[in-house]
């Protein structure tokens, strides 16, 4: 008679690699991951190269935002000063 169930399965265990890299790519950037598992659990190295000449894009960015911050500093300093329109003794003149 036929033996009944699942039959047994034969646990083969995979090696599980100590050092790899992971590769992440992005729309701008190529990052490199590398693990060592004897010395850490997480990464121990983590490279980023960027691609298109991004770090000249980087570059222009900033510079167009300090043109926008120093612009509305300016626009507030305008919007916040009173003018008052006086007379001749130096008092407001009356509507």
């Amino acid at each position: 008679m036929a033996q009944r169930g699942r039959p047994p399965i034969n646990v083969i265990e995979v090696e599980k690699p100590i050092k790899f890299e992971r590769v992440f790519e992005d729309e701008n950037t190529i990052e490199v991951w590398k693990y060592d598992l004897e010395k850490s659990l997480g990464p121990i190295n983590i490279s980023v190269t960027y691609k298109n000449n991004c770090d000249k894009n980087w570059d222009n960015k900033q510079k167009q935002a300090k043109v926008e911050n120093r612009i509305a500093r300016q626009m507030k300093k305008i919007n916040e000063k009173k003018v008052v329109n006086t007379g001749k003794r130096g008092r407001p003149k009356k509507n």
